[in-house]
Parts: C-alpha cells; structure tokens; sequence
C-alpha cells in the first residue's frame, strides 16, 4: 500500500483530532506541520505561547513550520513532496500558487454541515442557532471559503444542554474516529463529488462582544442557547446595575401570557436554584456565574455572602 503524504495545518485544540488520526496511522505520513506563530498573552504581552498544534509536532518531533500568513511563505513549501494538503481549523484562505502545490488534492475539513455553516465559529454558532445535528464535513479548497465541492459528511446530534465545550468534544472524537479512513478512501478515489447547494449556503461569522450581550428582547431559548454556546469562551454577559457579570450555565421555564407579570430583563428572585430573571415568554435562571473580581461562583455561594442581587 502506497504511503500518502501530507502536508497538515492547523491551529486551535479541535485540530489535533485530525493530525493525532493521521500521525498514529501507517497509512499517512505528515510531511510537515504548518501553524501560527507563537502568540502574545498576558499583562504587557509578555509572554509568549505556542498553538496546540505546535506543542503538539513539537513532542512528536515532526517538522514543524510556523507562519504569520502562509501564502508570505510559499517558498517554504514549493521544495516539500506531499499528496494532499489537509487543513482543520486553520483560518487562512489558501491563494492558488499555494493550492497548486499538492500532488492530488487540497483538503479542508470544516466543523458544519455544508453548506451550512460556512465561515468561522461553526461549532458555537450551530449551539446559538439552535440547530438539532452538526458534525463536520471533508471539502475541497478554492480561493472562496468554505465554498468548495464537498466528499463526506458524518452527523450527530446536539444534546440540549451541549455547551460549545462538550460539542467541540464531540466533534472532535468524531474527526479523531472517522478521518484516516476516509482520507484513504479519497485517496483512493472511492468518494463521491458534491456540489454545495448555493440556495441552502448559510454563513456563521465571529463571536463579536456586542454577541456575548445577554439581550432579554429575544425569546428564553434563544438566550439559553446564547449562555450554551458561549460556555467557556468568550462567555455570555448580563449587564446589571452598572456591573458586567459572566453567565455559565442556566435553565428556564417557558410561561404562558397571562402568567408574565414584570417587563423583560427584570430580576424577580435569588434563592439557591439560582438568579431569576423575567423573558418576553418566560424565565431564565442563571444557575453558574461569574461576579466582577470573584472567580466561578454557585448560587448557594453567592446567597451567603454579599450580591448586587439582593435587595
């Protein structure tokens, strides 16, 4: 059996599950890892941090590149042997002199269900949706993102309560699971060519910070859903009494008409279910938060000591 060669790129934690597959099979042979470079973090920027990636072909002693913009460094490439490129949330759109170079393919392998959910953030925006599947989908690079033919779809289901955190995991072993067999099936010319539906195309853009703004005009689902897909980052804001407080985890109970009393967004109660505030249709109950200067706080917690949400 002919080794397939290629070359990865890749930045955040969900890349991994596609380079751990391929790293740990015979079948494939990574030519080299290409990422961002070290990132700035903390006060002043100070200190340096590489992506999970890097860290990642760092341990596994695999060739490692790393880049500010990829198409800058294309001489970088041109000299490397490699069947396909294959990338997982990398972020960068791919000009042609850099797509040419893959002796078979290029290869994107996107968190959504094309063509839905093209652009960034697919994971938390199908949680802010309010979407019942996801899954990810192996698609063919072209100069417009996420526009490319697609050659496989594997689905699952989004669990009511899934947080953006517990469905990238399950997305994650999902890529982990599924992709060295069906690289090795487009390799071998086994899968089908599918052309997006361009009246079904939906994109899903970046977590802005006015987005993470709890907005009580929206129904109690759509800001359950908001405080889901936010969970752990950048997390859902409520603006209360001049403070920004971060929301964690919630629950809510829908209510008919005539049992709303008070206008939405007003604070009704704190008992140690949790912080209940009134919905245009019902109640949301802010269960996990945050308080400015505090770290993650039960509501029990917060009940014993000082709160802005007491009277």
């Amino acid at each position: 059996m002919k080794e397939i060669k290629v070359l990865f790129l890749g930045n955040s934690h969900i890349s991994l599950a596609g380079l751990e597959a391929l790293v740990s099979d015979k079948r494939f042979k990574i030519i080299a890892v290409v990422t961002t470079i070290d990132q700035k973090i903390g006060r002043n920027h100070s200190k340096l941090v590489p992506t999970p990636v890097a860290s990642f072909a760092k341990k596994h002693h695999l060739n490692l590149i790393k880049t500010i913009n990829i198409n800058d460094d294309i001489d970088k490439f041109k000299n490397l042997d490699f069947d396909l490129l294959v990338t997982l949330s990398f972020g960068q759109i791919l000009k042609p002199a850099l797509l040419k170079l893959a002796k078979l393919a290029n290869l994107n392998i996107h968190a959504s269900l094309l063509p839905k959910g093209r652009g960034a953030n697919p994971i938390q925006q199908a949680i802010l949706n309010g979407e019942k599947e996801t899954g990810f989908s192996l698609m063919e690079m072209v100069e417009e993102m996420d526009a490319g033919d697609y050659f496989y779809q594997s689905k699952i289901k989004i669990a009511d309560d899934d947080t953006y955190l517990s469905l990238e995991q399950k997305i994650y072993s999902l890529i982990k699971e599924k992709i060295a067999i069906i690289l090795q099936r487009f390799f071998d010319h086994k899968l089908i060519r599918i052309r997006q539906d361009q009246h079904k195309v939906s994109y899903w853009g970046k977590i802005s910070p006015d987005l993470q703004v709890i907005d009580f005009s929206k129904k109690t689902i759509e800001i359950y859903n908001k405080i889901r897909a936010l969970n752990p980052k950048p997390k859902a804001k409520l603006l209360y009494k001049d403070k920004e407080i971060f929301i964690l985890e919630s629950e809510y109970k829908l209510l008919a008409k005539d049992e709303i009393n008070a206008k939405p967004g007003t604070f009704l109660k704190m008992e140690k279910k949790g912080i209940f505030f009134q919905t245009i249709d019902g109640i949301i109950i802010f269960t996990k938060i945050i308080v400015p200067g505090k770290k993650i706080q039960t509501i029990a917690k917060i009940m014993n000591g000082k709160s802005i949400f007491k009277n």
